[in-house]
């Protein structure tokens, strides 16, 4: 298993094999001291002049440096053979997106026009977001959430270019109604925090907008603009090529009113930015939404998630640890024996008491997590001294009954709905129900709670049927035994008036021996000629009975049952084959008819938000107070 995983993870750091080669054979070529004095010393007087050890210092030093430099390079290309799990965490940060869709944005002050440049600045927003989750909120006179919060931005992007002001049922530029359906969607996906991106050329009523915005600082989300257009604006393009014109028949000019978009930003705490042509303001805002390492560590929204993430693990680190040893040997000269010297002089160690490292830098609960993440539930149970935690480890570790005792202390939406899946794990499904209620009378967005609701009453239903049907099987299988019963004890009745008869007939006939002698004689020989009788007309019957069963296939023999099953096998295979290919048939055809169906998103969004704005109880109440 480890060959067939074995590789290294950077095998580039191999190219400094051919370099360390170079290095050994210039360090080769290189002569020692000893060499160079041997061309002015005698040869006779050399051993007493010169050391005899330089040249073996010199080639222990070159091969020491070659076997260091092959350890340090197999040590940096990282050899590698298992893999290990370590927990996956995501930054939970929200940012909702909301579009304008009003007739003002077809106006082509900026090309291609206001609509398609603020399309492919949310379209490179949406590439640049690397984490957290995303929603989309469009308004004109009306605004309706298009996408809920989610990490799926790939999705989002595919309903961005459906987009266009004739889905909306109502016209307008309501900013304040697009900050509090974006402030809403934060708060439906449980963000504390978030941001609002509103890509506007303008708005009305601007003190509602200012008022919307404060609101939603307040509740955590900052609210931020891009601004989309140029000051001198330009004409509202109607259908047949006119314009929008005004009570005096002028052409009415939206034009970009920044004033009024930076008291919205300055009232929610958040930034503003004329589009521009470049991606500097996508660059700018993909930066402000994003959050850096510190604000990760205290904002509180980094969320650690059920999987795991599994990594090849680097085994060049205790390759590593064999340069030491070598380097010793190179540069000081007998260390590595006193090592080896000092390992036999130390004192055998004595018994002392397990004392773990951790305990010194982290608390119980700390080592309780750690001890979780490294699937060690029943330690972390004994750790953990916060008792919803502890609640968690036990329902790890399968301790339901502690787990249940547990989560009943507390009286939050989520400890109910945890005590909810312990109760279902016990099998006690009507409780669990119970608890699944309760949670959702205190959180009623709970989804998690209703859908594990839902399946529980599945599987009670489940469990009530299996129930009933083994009750069904109980009682008739009660009913077969209670004619079995009632069978042999007729039976049994029948034996004993039997035997009782021969034995009184044995006693009359002992009684009137000697004298019906002569009658019984004459009795037997009629019995005898009465069975010969019955014996004829038994065979005239099966006679006849065999003659019937040619005509009646009931009273035939099983060898014509035997030969007619072989024909309806056939016969139903040939059915069964027939009615697959009519309904292959029929699938090809309603898919060919589907095909010719064309696919109109837009006009399933204009329905959509049609019927929502006719639900809404105050959309009579609101005049239009711009119509663009």
């Amino acid at each position: 298993m480890i060959l067939e995983n074995f590789h290294f993870l950077y095998p580039l750091w191999f190219l400094l094999l051919p370099v360390l080669a170079l290095l050994v054979w210039w360090l080769h070529q290189i002569k020692s001291s000893t060499a160079q004095w041997n061309d002015f010393i005698d040869k006779k007087l050399r051993p007493y002049v010169l050391s005899s050890s330089s040249g073996e210092k010199n080639k222990t030093f070159i091969i020491s440096t070659a076997i260091a430099g092959l350890i340090a390079t197999i040590a940096l290309a990282g050899p590698s053979w298992e893999k290990r799990a370590v927990p996956a965490y995501q930054t939970q940060q929200g940012l909702v997106v909301a579009m304008d869709l009003s007739t003002s944005m077809i106006i082509d002050d900026i090309t291609p026009s206001r609509l398609a440049r603020s399309r492919f600045k949310l379209i490179d927003l949406l590439k640049m977001r690397k984490e957290g989750q995303t929603g989309l909120v469009v308004f004109a006179g009306a605004a309706f959430p298009v996408s809920p919060l989610t990490d799926d931005t790939k999705n989002i992007t595919e309903q961005v270019i459906h987009l266009n002001p004739g889905i909306m049922p109502v016209q307008g530029s309501r900013v304040y109604l697009a900050i509090d359906e974006a402030s809403k969607l934060l708060q439906q996906g449980g963000f504390k925090k978030g941001n609002i991106l509103l890509m506007t050329d303008g708005l009305a009523e601007l003190t509602k907008a200012i008022a919307s915005a404060e609101k939603a600082q307040q509740q955590g989300y900052k609210v931020s603009i891009l601004g989309i257009g140029t000051k001198k604006g330009g004409a509202i393009p109607l259908a047949g090529g006119r314009v929008y014109t005004d009570s005096n028949g002028l052409p009415v000019i939206a034009s970009l009113n920044e004033a009024q978009l930076k008291q919205v930003v300055q009232a929610g705490g958040g930034s503003y930015k004329s589009s521009e042509l470049a991606d500097n303001d996508i660059q700018f805002f993909s930066e402000k939404f994003s959050l850096k390492e510190r604000d990760k560590l205290n904002s509180g929204i980094v969320e650690k998630k059920d999987r795991e993430v599994e990594y090849w693990n680097n085994a060049g680190i205790y390759l590593s640890l064999l340069l030491i040893p070598l380097g010793l040997l190179v540069f000081r000269r007998g260390v590595l024996f006193s090592l080896v010297l000092a390992f036999f002089i130390l004192p055998q160690p004595q018994t002392a008491h397990a004392y773990e490292w951790d305990t010194l830098w982290k608390n119980d609960n700390q080592r309780g997590l750690i001890a979780l993440d490294n699937k060690q539930p029943e330690k972390a149970e004994k750790l953990f001294k916060r008792p919803d935690w502890q609640a968690a480890a036990a329902y790890r570790n399968k301790d339901y009954k502690k787990a249940d005792q547990l989560y009943s202390q507390f009286e939050s939406a989520d400890a109910d709905y945890n005590r909810g899946n312990v109760l279902a794990k016990q099998g006690k499904y009507n409780k669990a129900i119970a608890a699944y209620d309760k949670a959702l009378a205190k959180n009623k967005d709970l989804q998690d709670a209703k859908d594990n609701k839902a399946l529980v009453e599945k599987l009670k239903k489940q469990q009530q049927q299996q129930q009933d049907q083994q009750k069904k099987e109980e009682n008739k299988n009660n009913k077969q035994d209670d004619k079995q019963n009632q069978s042999k004890q007729k039976n049994k009745d029948k034996n004993q008036r039997k035997n009782k008869n021969g034995k009184e007939s044995d006693q009359n006939n002992e009684q009137s021996e000697q004298k019906d002698k002569g009658a019984n004689d004459k009795e037997k020989q009629d019995d005898k000629e009465q069975d010969q009788k019955d014996k004829q007309a038994k065979s005239d019957k099966e006679k006849k009975d065999d003659a019937e069963g040619v005509k009646d296939p009931k009273k035939h023999g099983r060898q014509d049952k035997d030969s007619e099953q072989p024909k309806k096998k056939k016969k139903s295979e040939k059915k069964s084959k027939e009615e697959a290919q009519k309904l292959r048939e029929k699938n090809q055809h309603t898919d060919q008819w589907l095909r010719k169906i064309p696919d109109d998103s837009a006009g399933l969004w204009r329905r959509k938000f049609m019927y929502q704005y006719r639900r809404r109880s105050d959309a009579r109440g609101r005049g239009e107070q711009q119509p663009w």
